[in-house]
């Protein structure tokens, strides 16, 4: 017993005396196997228990495509929490411009209220004579301008930092749908890839739902959007729109004091509504990075499982050291 194979020898050649004699022999001057252990070894008896190379890279593809699979399913889970903070969102923006709409209504039936008083004053102090209007009428002519200065103020004061405050609110709510439906759809491309190398051609009914999802929340976000534009619209016009009402001045104070304690509790309901916003903005950030993390773990996967392999080279496990020569 030697550390090679017996190598085949030519077939013996008749000589003329009725002799055969071998064409070629070789002669084996291996070191002899020290065990049986080393003898089955060197012939592959033990080797034959463990998996081809090849079965164990696809097994090993196996496994990652089920991690991805994981994560995906996980990223999917995080848009679908995003998504419901979205419209707890807009649900506190259509609450907060309900409180606006209220506010609005009180202030305008304060004006009709003191309107109608400020008739009474004007009707009751020209009944007895008109000598006084005559004599003053520098007065009068102050107090119209004071009025209308007031009045100004009244349709002026509260408006625009209400209306600024729901625009960047809306513009937030524009911009959180459009990273949403970016996720949606990297998730989405991601899920693909994944059914085309496991399962073919077939797409994935979870890519599927996770599409219809993208849309009918996209779809309802802009939907929420346009209507809070068309109430911003109609409420702006309004306030535009009013009457004017003569308004003394300890009127005109409180009556703005009332209208800047409305201002500041929208300001405050709208500031939590952008930081909510916010706060869902770098909650999806974070998604869309750990989902580009897995993006690039995909490639190279790929990439590993597509480079060549060299016919020359030996296999994993083996020792090209001990191979017999020819």
């Amino acid at each position: 017993m030697n550390g090679h194979p017996s190598q085949d020898l030519a077939p013996p050649i008749a000589a003329a005396g009725g002799l055969e004699v071998e064409a070629r022999a070789e002669v084996d001057t291996s070191a002899p196997f020290k065990s049986v252990r080393e003898a089955v070894d060197h012939f592959g008896g033990q080797r034959r228990l463990e998996l081809p190379p090849r079965q164990a890279h696809k097994q090993g593809e196996i496994e990652l495509l089920t991690n991805l699979q994981e994560q995906t399913s996980r990223l999917g889970k995080e848009l679908s929490v995003k998504e419901r903070e979205t419209l707890y969102v807009l649900k506190e923006l259509e609450s907060t411009k309900k409180v606006i709409a209220d506010l609005k209504l009180k202030i305008q039936n304060e004006e009709a209220a003191l309107f109608s008083i400020s008739e009474e004053k004007t009707g009751q102090a020209g009944a007895p004579t008109a000598e006084p209007d005559q004599k003053q009428p520098e007065n009068a002519e102050a107090d119209v301008v004071m009025s209308g200065l007031a009045d100004g103020r009244l349709q002026k004061n509260p408006a625009p930092s209400v209306l600024k405050k729901l625009e960047q609110a809306k513009a937030n709510l524009h911009r959180t749908t459009s990273d949403l439906a970016a996720i949606r759809a990297s998730v989405a491309s991601l899920l693909n890839d994944i059914a085309k190398r496991s399962l073919g051609a077939e797409e994935p009914r979870e890519a599927n739902k996770i599409q219809e999802a993208a849309r009918a929340a996209e779809a309802l976000a802009l939907a929420e959007i346009k209507i809070l534009l068309s109430n911003q619209a109609s409420s702006a016009e309004d306030l535009h729109g009013a009457d004017g009402v003569n308004l003394s001045l300890g009127e005109y104070s409180a009556l703005a004091a009332k209208a800047q304690e409305a201002d500041e509790c929208s300001r405050m309901k709208i500031e939590s509504a952008i930081a909510q916003v916010d706060e869902a903005n770098r909650s999806e950030s974070d998604s869309l990075r750990n989902w580009k993390k897995l993006n690039y773990k995909l490639r190279n996967a790929r990439r590993h499982s597509k480079r060549p392999r060299r016919g020359g080279c030996c296999q994993p496990g083996e020792d090209c050291s001990r191979r017999g020569s020819p």
